[in-house]
């Protein structure tokens, strides 16, 4: 998991191997660094699905306690595919 650019609280998670389609299910948990330590993850909702959800890749984003977009010092992504 990489952040995207200089952009708070994107991050972009590149798969080893690219999977045969992208119909899974993610969970997504972090912790904030500093003071913020609640965090909220999830698919990038300001971009369309097939850019955020793709075979080989996925465009998160994490929220602190509020609407704003926060760093996590920890991100976890569990995927899960669907049959």
């Amino acid at each position: 998991m990489t952040r995207v650019g200089t952009e708070t609280g994107k991050y972009l998670v590149t798969f080893a191997n690219a999977l045969p389609n992208n119909n899974y299910v993610v969970q997504i948990t972090g912790k904030g660094a500093g003071s913020n330590g609640i965090s909220n993850g999830s698919v990038d909702g300001s971009l369309t699905y097939l850019v955020a959800v793709k075979t080989t890749s996925l465009r998160i984003i994490f929220n602190g306690s509020g609407s704003s977009l926060i760093d996590v010092m920890m991100g976890n992504v569990v995927i899960m595919r669907v049959s």
